[in-house]
């Protein structure tokens, strides 16, 4: 089927589309709705995909606008697929199957909502906009990946209603991760939250590396590889942490970052990390200054203070995030097209520049780039390194960062947003 549907797109010569009127006739049926005929091309995979998009320049009378992209994105597993051209699995099982046949590992997303919905939660709406958009990443994620998501529970609303008329609805709390699988569904990394792209792509890069170090070893060989290559990382982390922060010692930071039960690893791997750390850290290490946990209050926050010079502050976020990720956290040209063209200010009224939106979305990448690469998968190479093999099922794995690294457990169904000690002065807390 996938060789029909790559010629199909090609569209070839006027006696090949003759040949192949019936294939044309499913993009028909998809086009008008048919729910058989876009499964049947979800069966088709990316091919499938490449070769409807490749009929909407081709013969873009076939429908209207709007068709069209509904369409594409039905088939690709993804709202704004045009503009990404990516296919995606919602089914685990016939993601492992495809990255077994092709030798690709599964990068697994993993997200509050559905990527096929508008409302998904920020952070995947970010990823459509900013890491999907860019022809490299897309280059790399449909050429060395096997593209997969799930759901985590739907992403909460928050509906603004301005007394005439007028509405805005944002989407609030809840955070997103991109897993690696092997074809077994067994985790060996997490990308957590947003990345400039220029950084995600240096951590696919390491994935795959991983992934194909790791191809071939038996269980116990396997585990030992995975264990110290993310001890490696770990250690790195930790080497730039306490050269910018004087840091009085890695058990200090080992607790701060993981809890007063912390120990630190073995350090028999320290030598090697530094050899590893000294081009990256360059870059990387001033980000360390950024570190705070979340779901730290203000007044958490001043007592830290107390603790020594090295704690970062909040308010060193934005400012070292620029001074590390900088150059390569501003949106690319078709990020900033692609954003131009839904309109953001259009509710403002007069025609404004998008430039002083563009300039913040650069800062809140660069913090989040530094937070997320430096603390967040700071911790999940310790769990990595720590786990002796065992890391455990994707579904286990999964549960554990969202209730350790994104503080939004699947035990709280109000995801911390209705307090026991507040009172709100409504009936019932305002829960409806």
């Amino acid at each position: 089927m996938r060789s029909v549907f790559v010629v199909v797109g090609m569209l070839m010569s006027m006696s090949a589309q003759a040949s192949l009127m019936p294939e044309l006739i499913r993009f028909e049926l998809a086009l008008s709705g048919d729910a058989d005929a876009i499964a049947a091309l979800r069966d088709g995979g990316q091919d499938a995909l490449d070769a409807l998009i490749a009929l909407r320049t081709q013969k873009p009378s076939m429908a209207d606008e709007e068709t069209w992209v509904k369409t594409i994105d039905a088939v690709a597993g993804q709202k704004d697929a045009a503009t990404s051209g990516l296919f995606w699995y919602t089914d685990l099982d016939a993601a492992k199957a495809e990255a077994a046949a092709t030798g690709r590992p599964i990068l697994s997303l993993r997200l509050l909502g559905l990527l096929t919905e508008e409302y998904s939660c920020a952070n995947s709406r970010m990823f459509r906009a900013l890491l999907y958009t860019h022809p490299d990443v897309q280059k790399v994620l449909r050429e060395q990946f096997v593209l997969h998501w799930s759901s985590e529970r739907p992403a909460p609303r928050l509906t603004i209603d301005m007394g005439d008329g007028r509405q805005m609805v944002r989407t609030i709390t809840g955070n997103s991760a991109h897993y690696l699988l092997d074809a077994q569904g067994r985790p060996i990394d997490i990308v957590p939250g947003l990345y400039a792209p220029a950084v995600f792509l240096e951590q696919l890069a390491d994935a795959r590396a991983l992934s194909d170090a790791l191809g071939g070893l038996d269980d116990r060989q396997r585990a030992k590889r995975l264990e110290r290559w993310h001890q490696t990382r770990y250690k790195q982390a930790l080497t730039a942490l306490s050269d910018v922060l004087d840091a009085p010692n890695e058990a200090t930071l080992t607790r701060w970052l993981h809890g007063e039960e912390a120990q630190p690893l073995d350090n028999d791997l320290a030598i090697e990390a530094m050899a590893l750390t000294a081009t990256k850290a360059i870059n990387e290490t001033p980000t360390l200054r950024m570190f705070v946990p979340r779901n730290k209050s203000p007044d958490d926050r001043d007592d830290d203070q107390n603790r020594g010079d090295w704690q970062p502050t909040p308010e060193d976020w934005s400012e070292i995030g620029l001074q590390a990720y900088g150059d390569v956290s501003a949106p690319s040209p078709e990020a900033v097209d692609f954003i131009a063209a839904q309109r953001p200010l259009d509710a403002l009224g007069a025609e404004m520049s998008l430039d002083p939106m563009l300039a913040t979305l650069r800062e809140t990448v660069a913090a989040d780039t530094a937070i997320n690469e430096l603390q967040l998968h700071a911790k999940a190479h310790y769990w990595f390194a720590r786990a002796n093999g065992e890391i455990g099922s994707f579904d286990a794995l999964n549960a554990r960062v969202y209730d350790e690294l994104f503080s939004t457990p699947a035990s709280d169904p109000w995801m911390g947003l209705l307090i026991e000690d507040v009172y709100t002065g409504l009936e019932r807390g305002g829960v409806q």
